[in-house]
């Protein structure tokens, strides 16, 4: 079929092959969602539609049981279903994480009488059942309990592994069955997660706009234009969202489902993590060496959205002809001597994290032609890139209507590990966003208090 002409809807999607002028042909492999008052009651008759078999494997934690698994593994028992539960392994410190050891723990379970996965949770349970059951060819469907982060319908989990948080291809739900009477019930922070993960897209989209104009990478806009009405009704609901209204709280799920098809569209998580992000994957990354646990998700998406919003416009008002590119030149480290660095900076994530560095490392000729290409092309970028940015006084706004944090003091991060994760949380991964184009301009560090100051996440 032809591309649909914005706004988007959910149901237009579904199932749906999307010709488009980039080129390439998306296709949305996810055939059903139901966003209603009781829709747990609509789970059997989902699966007799959508799902093979009858044998299911009811993933789950002891939180996710109690709300609402109980019930889905009742209504399927009661339509004919042979349902095993499964709950995920609680680490010592009593966390359920999304990590190589939990997906391994339901992997082993998935056996050859298992048909299909029915996942009853938020973040921590989809990624693990989503990656499980994609290593071992089985279907699944999702029931959310937190309206929390936008990966249900993408076809990536975000799973720790081997000490670094990595977004590992999987695939979509076959179904997702949003049940607003126990969405709007969720933890208010973590429907204000949510939130911030959506408010987040201005300055992931921007990243992925400059990977294209910088590395000529792919770049299509349909996936932005998938999720932008839907962005903008969370913006404007905001205040809603944070009280648990039902029917904004519809809104923003609604938004999370189709942000999880501008992933799937995409062919990667780029309209929707960029360089903030990164910068909350360093802080769950290294939460443990502080003696803190890691943060919802969003909360701290949202707060890392102002840091980078606002390092966007310190760089706007730059001027090009400032910059010192000799100095640029002479200090630009050949590989080995950036490895050792990386190892004195990250430790014992450091292999890990230089396998991710060493994807977008240049050596010095090709550099210089990408300064030089920077320098001759400065005003098209800002022409490119303003239109899709956000306020970085507007993001506060919103995540203010809604009670959502806006500083690192609400996150329980103290300053030096902001400070830290602004400098080097652009080495964990191996895609280029706003505090690579800090780094290679040589203002990252210069750059870093005022960013830090304007932004208003210090508190």
């Amino acid at each position: 079929m032809s591309t649909p002409t914005p706004p988007f809807s959910i149901q237009q999607l579904l199932g749906k092959t999307l010709s488009c002028t980039c080129g390439v042909e998306h296709t949305i492999p996810t055939q059903a969602v139901i966003i209603a008052e009781g829709a747990l009651e609509q789970v059997p008759s989902c699966c007799t539609r959508y799902l093979p078999g009858k044998q299911v494997l009811l993933v789950v934690d002891e939180v996710t049981y109690r709300i609402a698994g109980e019930r889905v593994q009742k209504y399927l028992a009661d339509a004919g279903y042979a349902v095993e539960p499964l709950f995920l392994r609680t680490r010592a410190d009593g966390r359920v994480v999304a990590d190589d050891e939990n997906v391994a723990h339901v992997r082993t379970r998935i056996r050859d009488a298992i048909d299909f996965l029915v996942a009853v949770g938020a973040g921590t349970v989809n990624d693990v059942a989503k990656l499980a059951s994609y290593q071992a060819e089985r279907p699944y469907l999702v029931c959310p309990t937190a309206p929390s982060m936008n990966g249900f319908t993408s076809g990536i989990a975000a799973i720790l592994s081997r000490g670094v948080k990595r977004t590992i291809p999987a695939h979509t739900p076959v179904a997702v069955v949003a049940d607003l009477n126990i969405l709007s019930t969720a933890p208010p922070a973590m429907i204000r997660a949510g939130l911030g993960d959506m408010i987040s897209k201005p300055v992931s989209n921007a990243d992925w706009k400059l990977t294209q104009l910088i590395k000529g990478g792919y770049y299509c806009e349909v996936p932005l234009r998938i999720v932008e009405e839907a962005e903008q009704a969370c913006r404007a609901n905001a205040a809603a969202i944070g009280q648990g209204e039902k029917g904004a709280i519809g809104i923003l799920t609604e938004a999370l489902i189709l942000s999880g098809f501008s992933m799937v569209v995409a062919g990667s998580s780029s309209p929707a993590s960029g360089g903030e992000h990164l910068l909350s994957h360093y802080w769950d990354m290294t939460a443990h060496w502080h003696g803190r646990e890691e943060n919802f998700h969003g909360a701290q998406v949202g707060v890392a959205t102002l840091v980078s919003a606002t390092l966007y416009e310190k760089l706007q008002r730059l001027d090009p002809q400032a910059i010192d590119w000799t100095a640029l030149r002479r200090q630009y480290p050949d590989w080995e001597e950036l490895e050792q660095s990386l190892h004195k900076i990250h430790g014992p994530l450091a292999v890990e994290v230089i396998a991710e560095a060493r994807k977008k490392y240049l050596p010095l000729p090709e550099k210089e032609k990408e300064w030089q290409w920077i320098r001759e092309n400065w005003d098209t970028i800002w022409q490119e890139l303003s239109p899709i940015l956000v306020p970085a006084a507007r993001i506060r706004e919103i995540l203010l209507a809604a009670g959502a944090p806006t500083t690192m003091r609400e996150l329980g991060i103290g300053a030096e590990e902001l400070r830290t994760a602004f400098l080097h949380a652009k080495d964990i991964r191996g895609r280029y966003t706003v505090l690579d184009f800090a780094h290679d301009l040589g203002v990252l560090e210069g750059l870093c208090e005022e960013v830090l100051s304007e932004s208003g996440v210090l508190g």
